[in-house]
């Protein structure tokens, strides 16, 4: 999968999970900056999992601050799906 088209994805359930604007989204922004408290993030990340069909560890799921570090465990955990 394209990391486009991944980008894309992922901001289309922050913008359904956080009611956020597309064009307020940026790699750098942490989720809590966007708005998201525990509860969001557990439910961005069953999304991520359903949507992109992968696994997120615990330990993975400790790392996971800003919209750059989700795409880049997405683009990694889906690389072989070219």
């Amino acid at each position: 999968m394209k990391p486009e088209i991944i980008r894309h994805q992922f901001e289309d359930i922050l913008i359904v999970e956080l009611d956020v604007h597309r064009n307020d989204i940026e790699e750098q922004d942490s989720l809590a900056y966007l708005g998201a408290d525990s509860l969001d993030i557990f439910d961005i990340i069953c999304r991520v999992e359903d949507k992109f069909g992968i696994e997120i560890s615990d330990c993975e799921k400790a790392s996971l601050r800003t919209v750059k570090d989700y795409l880049d465990l997405i683009n990694k955990k889906t690389a072989d799906r070219e």
